[in-house]
């Protein structure tokens, strides 16, 4: 079954998929969508494409077997944007190879696990092996913002029938089976303006705001009569996320009462944290295939970031977080993933499937 993931092969698409660019926003995901698309109908798999919004579409395929009992691979089709131009010292969609890194905005973040699940799927594909229970694969929009993607195959029962799930974030290729959740707020504070040489006359409103986030206080030429920060509050699996959201609420409010001043805070939306029993068979699936590619097993790791396999696992589908590419090299300029990984990630995708669909 490894031997028939070709990493020349891969390593093309993938470059392919980092040279067209999906930021979000604005959310042009469509040409990556037709692309991937293309390619699940290559390698024998059933395909379609979901709008989820105006020109935005998810892409599916599924490798029926005999029980429609589902083995879902899903990852984000969408990037962050490129950012500034001069803060790269390469094309950021030109999919450059140096030293066993591909270089591309994206490369990391996820094509590179989107590209490992495709090359996974495929070998099992090619190799014949009769397939008891069905596999499926979706590419979504949107994960970079509002996750309107897999929200849409939540809600049209897309992936009803799926029992275990696997998402490519960046793990350098280990194991995650816990996440960290985090809250996002704006808050604003409104004090009163007036000129610097009469600021007795005024209520300045970054003093309030620096006590509720850090000592900011700086000269200024004018006293401002309005403040406002975005930020979010990390959330970790063993915390209580109303719990987390009512701290940050009572400190903002006993800030603005000490300077006598009105704010508002808003919280504007929150990502649960997520863990899945170590002793799951996803879990397990994943240490064990990867031990057969590796030689050892993975790092076990808490992800430092978001995704959407905590909305997965409020579906009801129990999974676990694996994909090439380090987490630190993603939204970042020069993002690159190593090519190594990729394929490391390829075959331990192929042999989770396998393991799945074999007849017992």
């Amino acid at each position: 079954l490894l031997s028939l993931i070709d990493e020349k092969e891969m390593t093309d698409f993938l470059q392919q998929l980092v040279r067209c660019n999906s930021e979000n926003p604005p959310g042009n995901e469509k040409a990556l969508a037709l692309m991937i698309r293309d390619k699940l109908g290559d390698i024998g798999m059933e395909t379609r494409l979901q709008e989820v919004e105006p020109d935005r579409y998810n892409v599916i395929g599924t490798l029926p077997g005999k029980t429609p009992e589902t083995l879902l691979f899903n990852g984000h089709m969408d990037t962050v944007k490129i950012g500034t131009l001069d803060q790269w010292t390469v094309d950021p969609l030109g999919g450059e190879i140096r030293e066993g890194r591909l270089y591309g905005r994206g490369s990391c973040d996820m094509k590179g696990g989107l590209t490992s699940m495709i090359y996974g799927i495929k070998a099992l594909a090619d190799s014949g092996i009769e397939r008891e229970k069905t596999v499926m694969f979706t590419g979504v929009i949107d994960e970079e913002v509002f996750f309107k993607g897999t929200q849409k195959l939540i809600d049209t029962d897309v992936i009803s029938r799926c029992t275990r799930c696997y998402i490519s974030e960046p793990t350098s290729c280990g194991l995650a089976a816990s996440l960290q959740g985090a809250v996002e707020f704006t808050a604003v504070i409104y004090g009163k303006s007036a000129h610097c040489g009469m600021a007795e006359t005024g209520v300045n409103a970054i003093v309030p705001m620096a006590d509720f986030v850090t000592e900011l206080r700086k000269k200024e030429t004018v006293v401002p009569d309005r403040c406002e920060i975005s930020f979010d509050r990390q959330v970790f699996p063993e915390e209580d996320m109303t719990r987390a959201i009512d701290e940050i609420e009572k400190l903002f409010d006993d800030i603005c009462e000490r300077h006598g001043v009105n704010g508002e805070l808003r919280c504007n939306q929150y990502f649960m944290p997520w863990c899945v029993d170590r002793e799951h068979p996803a879990v397990r699936a994943v240490k064990e295939c990867h031990e057969k590619v590796c030689g050892a097993g993975p790092e076990e790791i808490i992800f430092r970031g978001y995704a959407e396999i905590e909305m997965l696992d409020r579906y009801g589908i129990p999974g676990a977080l694996y994909g090439p590419g380090n987490i630190l090299q993603a939204h970042r300029p020069d993002e690159f993933v190593e090519i190594r990984e990729v394929t490391q990630a390829a075959g331990t995708y192929a042999l989770i499937a396998y393991d799945f669909v074999k007849a017992e």
